[in-house]
């Protein structure tokens, strides 16, 4: 998908998206940010779609309240992850939210609160490993929106299943030679979900600003 160009000073360029999930997607040259609002007392499957120099969560994730909670898959299961509050931090401040990658934060509170992603935008040609019979929980590399097989890029084989998530619950959308997806595979700005390949595959794609 190619990020709408906009005038700018020094002729720098914007990009600008929109979602039900994430608002006000911008991209000043290559550097830019989006938000991801995180409702009350929900999980939401969320991404990092910004590369930084430093993408531990105390560094990502350094405005969310206290008793906001991070799940990173393992591959196994899920590896929590608590804020404290300033004064105390993160139960891991190491652990990394990198692009590629999704993963489940918790609000706790009884307010919606929104997480900016803030980076470059990355135009490098990027792959995702996927393991037959495993669970993946991915995302797109930069922050865009639509259809993972026709935007994106992505073979599947037939068997292969993706399950976003719908804000309470899995959505499972599985594919069959032949016949196609159950549903359209659409992806949002922000978005992490999990696939479940019938074979080993690899997905590799490339944006570039224009």
């Amino acid at each position: 998908m190619r990020i709408k160009t906009l005038l700018a000073v020094a002729a720098l360029t914007a990009a600008g998206l929109a979602t039900s999930m994430a608002q006000n997607v911008y991209s000043l040259n290559v550097v830019g940010y989006y938000n991801v609002t995180v409702p009350a007392g929900k999980y939401a499957l969320i991404a990092n779609q910004l590369v930084q120099t430093n993408s531990t969560v105390a560094n990502v994730l350094a405005s969310v309240p206290a008793g906001t909670t991070v799940l990173k898959w393992t591959g196994t299961g899920f590896a929590p992850n608590t804020y404290n509050g300033p004064d105390i931090g993160w139960d891991d401040p190491t652990m990394t939210v990198q692009p590629g990658e999704g993963f489940f934060i918790q609000n706790t509170t009884t307010s919606d609160f929104t997480v900016t992603f803030v980076g470059e935008v990355d135009q490098n040609s990027e792959t995702i490993q996927l393991t037959a019979g495993k669970y993946s929980l991915v995302s797109l590399f930069t922050p865009q929106q639509g259809d993972i097989q026709a935007d994106f890029g992505y073979t599947p084989n037939d068997g292969d299943t993706i399950l976003p998530w719908s804000g309470s619950s899995y959505s499972p959308d599985s594919y069959a030679a032949g016949i196609g997806w159950d549903y359209p595979p659409v992806v949002h700005v922000g978005d992490g979900f999990f696939i479940k390949p019938a074979k080993d595959n690899t997905w590799t794609r490339q944006f570039t600003v224009q």
